[in-house]
């Protein structure tokens, strides 16, 4: 008898695990990176000012930040007029300061972004223009006009 109770505890939790990893499947959400996800979400918490840092550079408030796809580097804009380039491991240890883009806009700076092969950084705000800066040289490669802030 206990030999019949124990395989039918055992088929029991065989078939909710089946039921569970069958549910778990049919959702493309869940699955072993959402305990994961959850796990470092957790973890981040508990650890705030492990990535905080203050860095500075620019002359005035700053309005934008984006990272890069990878997470490597960072651009940021503010009230300076100024895009400025940081690597973030270089500004996180004090290593290195951030590079200028050559161009300046001529008021407040509110969007950044990387291009998606992290060649070029477009910056724009109130003077009613997009500058495309070369990543590597930090040149202007082109200006886009607006009829309207951006």
């Amino acid at each position: 008898m206990r030999t019949s109770g124990k395989l039918s505890e055992l088929s029991g939790c065989s078939i909710k695990y089946l039921e569970r990893r069958a549910y778990h499947s049919a959702r493309s959400d869940w699955g072993p990176h959402v305990a994961s996800a959850a796990f470092l979400s957790r973890r981040l918490d508990s650890s705030r000012n492990l990535y905080r840092k203050d860095l500075y550079a620019h002359y005035g408030c700053v309005n934008a930040i984006e990272f890069s796809k990878e997470g490597d580097l960072l651009v940021s804009g503010g009230d300076d007029r100024r895009v400025l380039l940081w690597n973030v491991d270089s500004a996180l240890s004090g290593a290195r300061r951030p590079r200028a883009m050559e161009s300046e806009h001529s008021s407040n700076i509110f969007c950044l972004s990387f291009d998606s092969s992290n060649s070029k950084i477009f910056s724009a705000g109130n003077d009613e223009q997009v500058i495309v800066h070369d990543l590597r040289t930090g040149e202007t490669t082109d200006v886009f006009l607006h009829r309207e802030a951006v």
